[in-house]
């Protein structure tokens, strides 16, 4: 089975290009609950209905994006390899290394399915500066880089670690231990509150993209034969052309179709007046990335 990497910075959208292709019988994925048994390795095996009643108590979606959740939700592979989501911010390299309980999950998928093609692998942090070290640990895979408008990434980003900083998240606390520890310490819970409306962490935030997206433009020649490169924007104005591609250039007889149920509903963000004085501090950063991809000085309405 041939594995294909999804990789995005942070709220660019990967989430959502994830359930789509996962959605296609052409694909298998890992899972919610793939990783979660993965988490428990060397434990009595999870029980499938009292995984989904615990589920089901904590309510129908994720809470920060509004992701419906279940048991077979697409999900991060990332959380079998890495220490804490907000620490990517404060660490070089950001990301992943090691890649031997990845390897692990990957054997137990290959045994489990042998009608798809196709393994799907999504991780965030791999998208900052580790996608070369994918390349190199995966050979025969692919990857698919899905861009976004960097004001938009980082205003989305900001946003999201604040809602998951105010309240415990049960669904993400399953998944991150140092997230979970994080909030029920109301010392640490605090500080990362205060940290993520304090400008010198903001742009932390903003440049660990800044940096990112240099890395990209450093060495996109050096995965041409083995990479694709998606606009976020473009696959809200119109799937169809953009999932064709992605299928094209995989070599599959058909195309993917975008279920109705997944169709894009991008969400406009409120304006935050510090979140916008960061990045027009820092926007010269950007210029080069966003001449790149095409993208003006101002997000786009997406």
């Amino acid at each position: 089975m041939r594995c294909l990497f999804l990789l995005g910075a942070h709220r660019s959208g990967t989430t959502w290009l994830h359930q789509l292709l996962a959605s296609s019988p052409l694909i298998s994925y890992i899972s919610y609950l793939d990783v979660l048994q993965q988490l428990h390795q060397g434990a009595p095996p999870l029980d499938r209905d009292q995984v989904q009643k615990a589920l089901d108590q904590e309510g129908d979606s994720r809470g920060f994006d509004g992701v419906a959740v279940g048991l077979d939700l697409p999900e991060e592979y990332g959380f079998l390899l890495e220490h804490g989501a907000f620490g990517m911010y404060t660490r070089r390299p950001i990301s992943n290394r090691c890649f031997d309980p990845l390897q692990q999950l990957i054997t137990k998928k290959c045994e489990q399915v042998d009608q798809s093609p196709l393994l799907l692998l999504k991780n965030p942090v791999d998208f900052y500066d580790g996608f070369l070290n994918i390349a190199t640990q995966f050979p025969d895979g692919k990857l698919i880089f899905l861009h976004r408008h960097p004001l938009a990434v980082f205003r989305s980003q900001v946003m999201a670690w604040r809602h998951l900083a105010k309240s415990k998240n049960t669904y993400l606390a399953t998944l991150d231990p140092t997230y979970a520890e994080t909030m029920v310490n109301p010392r640490a819970k605090v500080a990362l509150q205060f940290s993520l409306h304090s400008r010198s962490f903001l742009e932390t935030m903003l440049l660990t993209l800044a940096e990112s997206f240099d890395f990209h433009l450093e060495h996109e020649k050096d995965l041409a034969h083995q990479a694709i490169r998606l606009r976020y924007e473009d696959l809200c104005s119109d799937p169809v052309p953009e999932l064709n591609q992605i299928s094209s250039w995989l070599g599959l007889a058909d195309g993917f179709v975008a279920p109705e149920r997944l169709s894009a509903q991008p969400r406009k963000l409120n304006i935050d007046p510090l979140i916008q004085e960061v990045y027009a501090a820092h926007s010269h950063r950007f210029v080069a990335y966003r001449q790149w991809l095409g993208y003006s000085i101002e997000e786009s309405p997406l």
